[in-house]
């Protein structure tokens, strides 16, 4: 969930996006997460839920960075 201020209301949105999820060993063992509509933007966690909390995140933060700019 996004929410999006302007001068005059809240728009909330529900935007949903592909993540691809590779599980990693080469260091460690860790999840890597792209998300490719989203300018290829990329992050990882320790676990799965750790890996899927992260992604949203990332993508919350680049949509909103687009949005104000």
């Amino acid at each position: 969930l996004l929410n999006w201020k302007d001068e005059r209301k809240v728009i909330n949105m529900k935007l949903v996006y592909p993540a691809i999820f590779e599980h990693c060993s080469d260091y460690g063992e860790y999840y890597l997460v792209t998300i490719p509509d989203l300018d290829g933007i990329s992050t990882e966690g320790e676990t799965l839920e750790e890996a899927m909390g992260m992604a949203i995140d990332v993508a919350s933060i680049w949509l909103l960075d687009k949005l104000e700019n």
